[in-house]
């Protein structure tokens, strides 16, 4: 029955391989036999038909009809079957031939090649999955121009043009893996240059790309940007609507052992509502903080529906109050940035006056910790209680970069620190500033990315928030010296020492019981709620 089988199936292949419209025979009764006959005796379970077996079987078929093609030339081709004739030359026979024999190998043989459209990248990563970092986001390539003389409208200027690797999701992924923790990235490029360059770049870090979809047919995410001559953005142009279309809940629940093992989640608010919420749900049913990173005003607006599910978050000034307002029915939160402060002190002052009502109510809506980037004023961190957000120090693994950390800011933690304060205030609300160091500025871009960057690697090394911000915030520093949106020499030598100076120079500005946070707002509504 086994032979019988395969001769049905040898004619089958030879039939369709041959058969033509002018030859009904070859054309209809073949196909039948075979499609019918195939599913039967594997069903009966008489034809095992193997890649192997079923590649021999096509190539006994297809050769009889190769060696008669090519022993009859151009003229009439008979075929072993005897089933048909067809005045063609024997080039384009064989070609036919071999038309139809791919076409039958992607019926019978198991589709082993990604889909057309939708390119998942091949796994790069071990099989025994290690906890790492997951990150969430955008890959985007970056047009970077800056003129050398100031721009005019409706004309060109002379400057400098570059392509950078870029995305907020992507530069915080990279500057992690420069620091010695390497992430797990999900994201999306399209297959075209722009994807190409960027996945180059990407391997070129030893990084894993199973998690980067490449889709046909869609334009790499791109952002175009315009800088004056002191790195600051004039203008700029983002399309990355592949992020918002690819990057679906499917999509991110395929990887949903790499985030409940990771010590932490990253997410970018490039992504769509429906797949934030997707991520935090996996995340929280693992007990997997999430930190979300606003991108912009517009897009930091997505954290309505998942505020209870974030363990931290990185908003600038007017971000925080874009969110605050997102999730306030009543309440408006307005940022009026001061022109000019005789100090960094009074700077810090007016700016903590305005912020910390917005900040106090986003804590009360579940989010544990906030960190909000000041630009040159340094940054506020804002928590609720002692609010230790990395539970699980089991995922949490010790780096060369963390260890060489830990070991520099040893002696950080005498009874006058910040980081005593905060494990005193076990009950209240607590708000301190870590300052910006003074730097050589380069370019601004990247540098927030960079922050968050150097915050995630030092709390999966097993470091606090508070040390953890402080190494974030010389990571910055380092950012704004290079041209790079993520600079190549990063490590622990170069941010440790300013680490160490940021963090001694840190500040507590308040602590205070849920009682006192309620009628220190309520007092101060007049200056900053409208």
């Amino acid at each position: 029955l086994q032979r019988q089988a395969e001769n049905f199936i040898n004619v089958g292949f030879t039939g369709l391989a041959c058969s033509n419209r002018r030859e009904p025979v070859g054309r209809w009764i073949s196909p039948v036999i075979f499609f019918f006959w195939l599913p039967v005796a594997k069903l009966a379970g008489l034809l095992e038909l193997s890649t192997t077996k079923g590649v021999a079987l096509a190539g006994r078929s297809c050769a009889r009809l190769r060696c008669s093609v090519h022993l009859r030339g151009g003229g009439r081709a008979q075929t072993a079957a005897g089933i048909f004739s067809h005045h063609t030359s024997g080039r384009h026979m064989a070609e036919a031939a071999d038309r139809r024999m791919e076409a039958l190998r992607r019926h019978l043989l198991p589709d082993t090649a990604p889909p057309p459209v939708l390119h998942p990248n091949p796994s790069s990563s071990p099989a025994v999955l290690e906890p790492s970092p997951v990150i969430i986001g955008g890959m985007v390539l970056d047009i970077h121009a800056k003129p050398s003389v100031p721009p005019q409208p409706c004309t060109t200027v002379p400057g400098m043009v570059k392509y950078i690797s870029g995305g907020v999701a992507r530069n915080i992924a990279e500057c992690m893996s420069k620091l010695g923790t390497g992430p797990f990235m999900i994201s999306v490029v399209g297959n075209d240059m722009a994807g190409d360059f960027l996945l180059k770049r990407w391997r070129s870090f030893g990084l894993c790309t199973e998690g980067i979809l490449q889709v046909n047919d869609v334009a790499t995410p791109v952002v175009s940007n315009v800088f004056d001559g002191n790195g600051e953005l004039i203008a700029g142009v983002a399309s990355v609507g592949a992020v918002e279309k690819f990057l679906t809940p499917s999509w991110i629940y395929r990887f949903r052992h790499q985030i409940s093992n990771a010590p932490l989640l990253m997410l970018d608010a490039n992504l769509p509502s429906e797949s934030l919420e997707a991520a935090c749900l996996l995340a929280y049913e693992s007990g997997v903080p999430v930190i979300f990173e606003p991108v912009s005003v517009v897009k930091g607006q997505r954290i309505t529906p998942i505020a209870e599910y974030i363990s931290c978050t990185t908003p600038n000034e007017i971000e925080l109050a874009a969110m605050a307002n997102a999730l306030s029915r009543s309440v408006k939160y307005n940022f009026h940035k001061k022109e000019q402060c005789k100090d960094k002190t009074e700077a810090v002052e007016y700016l903590f006056e305005m912020l910390s009502p917005a900040m106090f109510f986003l804590l009360e809506k579940g989010i544990k910790v906030l960190i909000v980037t000041l630009g040159s004023n340094g940054v506020f961190i804002c928590c609720k209680q002692r609010s230790n957000f990395m539970k699980n120090q089991r995922k949490c693994k010790q780096t060369p970069f963390s260890t060489q950390i830990l070991e520099k800011l040893d002696g950080c933690f005498s009874s006058n620190t910040p980081d005593n304060f905060y494990r005193e205030s076990s009950s209240g609300t607590c708000v301190f500033h870590l300052p910006a160091m003074s730097a050589s500025v380069i370019s601004l871009v990247g540098a927030g990315d960079c922050l968050v960057g150097g915050v995630l690697s030092a709390l999966c090394g097993g470091l606090d928030i508070m040390p953890s911000v402080a190494v974030g915030v010389a990571v910055a520093k380092a950012s704004v010296e290079s041209e790079a949106n993520i600079p190549d020499n990063i490590s622990a030598a170069s941010v440790a020492d300013d680490a160490r100076r940021i963090l001694l120079s840190a500040k507590r500005l308040c602590i205070m019981n849920e009682h006192q946070r309620l009628g220190r707002s309520a007092s101060q509504s007049s200056c900053f709620l409208t």
